[in-house]
């Protein structure tokens, strides 16, 4: 059968087919002709249009061989065994953890949120995100802290808005007056403690079989979900839980010199590799930070870790200026972690007052060996031309400086030894003017310290007028580029701190007096951060023996000016 006509009725007329332009097809004259003051040419007669398609025996004949040789070089499926109400029906494998709708938005934005800001990316990215497919706890970690980000992100934005802080907030209300915020933090608050619960039952039933792998993933989460709270105390007892369990499989405890970024450690599998390995070495530094933290337990074989660690410190060397840059770090971070450990987790409480001959050794051997390390790294940086290793050994040294600072000043109780270091404190702040601006290599992140604590140490311990001074006005500089929450209670306090031990300097002299020096020991904040509690502690006792205690209460406008 022939295919019928196909008429095409023309709707453009010619004037405009001309100029190429859109005609309105109005008749027998269009209208854009007219208002033109153009004439219309008319209309061209319809044409009959054939089928694109020839409906031949020869064309359909064409058509069948075209898809029998198009066929032939496809592979097809092989042809149903089973009727397919015989098949089984398709369930997740077995051995992973389901998500809910909302636990996957959380997950989301621990994925693209929470990991973007943390040191060791390829721990929490990776690792992190693979265990809570199969664990339970794991899983319920993330979404807490991807919960938790959102409220805090939420809170910033309340602030920033033009809302008076009394239509926002309620200082006798635990949460804001904000049902996105409330249900957030409900949400994080929720999760983190079905995780721990689901942790602690499990520890409970596997004992001595749980891998040590999975204790330290779950308790590193537990630990940064309390320190984005704020409860430094809580994180502080979960490390010392995780130490006391985990001190035979860390790598800091053993005793073997190790290969650069190769450490030996029970905790890493073989696809973990230098993801698990840059965590567990983030977790150690995480126990050197408080010094005010507590001690691991002293039972039998844990004390004889911390003689270990006593002994690795009397025997270490100091590699020389030849070394690499790679092997240089890796064996600073060896020698700052166990010493710190050591003095600050393992060491009796009695070194802070009356060290004991093998307390005074170690301590000596420290020191000797911190000022070795300082020899070597300006010599590696005097001569070190790539700018990525230039920046790791600047943040190095700033480290090696600081703790050589604490050590050889943690002893007096009068906080005066600390006058001694004046140009070591204007050192690092040199230090810091070099590496500004200039980002570390994640492999490197383990080793750097970051600006605002470095120089919250340096208000704390120094009290030079001048270097001071300085101090407060790069870490005001910090605020004002990063407006974080946590910077400005920082430096709230710290001028707080500054402000209060001014009032006690003596004019003759230009400086502070024993009694008249205060300890920063504690400080408090209510839920939206509008004021602040500052608790600072004598360094001397008075005549009773007892330390004088203030009280120091610092406002809204201090906080957000």
């Amino acid at each position: 059968m022939a295919p019928a006509e196909v008429r095409k009725v023309p709707t453009t007329c010619l004037t405009c087919r001309k100029r190429k332009v859109k005609c309105d097809g109005t008749r027998p004259n269009c209208l854009r002709c007219a208002k033109a003051r153009l004439t219309c040419d008319g209309y061209p007669s319809a044409t009959a249009l054939p089928s694109r398609r020839k409906d031949t025996p020869e064309a359909r004949g064409d058509h069948a061989r075209n898809l029998q040789v198009r066929s032939s070089r496809i592979p097809l499926l092989p042809k149903r065994s089973t009727p397919l109400d015989a098949c089984p029906t398709i369930s997740r494998p077995p051995g992973t953890v389901p998500f809910s709708s909302k636990q996957a938005l959380y997950a989301d934005v621990y994925r693209y949120k929470v990991i973007p800001k943390l040191p060791d990316r390829e721990f929490w990215h990776r690792i992190v995100q693979r265990e809570a497919v199969s664990d339970e706890s794991i899983r319920d970690s993330v979404v807490a802290l991807g919960a938790l980000w959102l409220a805090q992100d939420r809170l910033k934005t309340l602030r920033r808005t033009d809302h008076s802080q009394a239509q926002v907030f309620d200082s006798d209300n635990p949460f804001p007056k904000d049902e996105i915020v409330e249900a957030n933090y409900r949400e994080a608050a929720r999760s983190h403690t079905h995780a721990m619960s689901l942790f602690r039952k499990r520890l409970i039933k596997e004992g001595s079989t749980m891998t040590p792998r999975s204790i330290f993933i779950a308790t590193y989460l537990f630990v940064m979900f309390e320190q984005n709270q704020g409860n430094s105390k809580e994180a502080d007892r979960l490390l010392v839980f995780a130490m006391n369990i985990l001190y035979n499989h860390l790598a800091v405890f053993k005793a073997t010199r190790q290969l650069p970024y190769q450490l030996v450690s029970a905790l890493a599998a073989r696809m973990d590799d230098e993801g698990l390995l840059e965590a567990e070495r983030r977790f150690t530094h995480m126990a050197l930070v408080n010094p005010n933290g507590q001690r691991l337990s002293p039972a039998a074989d844990k004390w004889s870790a911390g003689k270990n660690l006593a002994q690795q410190i009397m025997l270490a060397d100091v590699p020389g200026v030849e070394s690499s840059v790679n092997y240089l770090l890796a064996e600073w971070d060896l020698f700052i972690s166990r010493t710190g450990l050591w003095i600050w987790r393992f060491a009796p409480e009695s070194i802070f007052v009356n060290p004991d001959a093998e307390g005074r050794a170690i301590c000596s051997t420290a020191l000797t060996l911190n000022r070795r390390w300082r020899k070597v790294f300006e010599d590696k940086l005097a001569t070190e031309t790539r700018s990525e290793h230039r920046v790791a050994l600047e943040s190095t040294l700033t480290n090696i400086i600081m703790s050589f600072t604490c050590w050889a000043s943690f002893t007096d109780p009068t906080e005066m030894a600390w006058d001694a270091f004046i140009a070591d404190y204007q050192a690092i702040m040199d230090l810091i003017d070099l590496t500004k601006g200039r980002s570390v290599l994640p492999r490197f992140e383990s080793f750097h310290i970051d600006l605002p604590h470095l120089l919250y140490f340096i208000l704390q311990k120094c009290r030079d007028r001048d270097t001071r001074q300085r101090a407060l006005g790069m870490l005001r500089d910090a605020v004002r580029a990063d407006e974080g929450d946590h910077l400005k209670v920082m430096l709230a306090a710290c001028e707080a701190h500054v402000s209060y031990e001014e009032l006690g300097r003596d004019h003759l002299t230009g400086v502070i007096p024993a009694s008249k020096r205060f300890l920063w020991t504690g400080q408090s904040s209510n839920q939206d951060g509008t004021s602040l509690v500052l608790t600072l502690t004598s360094a001397l006792p008075d005549s009773t023996g007892k330390r004088t205690t203030e009280i120091i209460n610092v406002g809204p406008g201090q906080l957000n000016k």
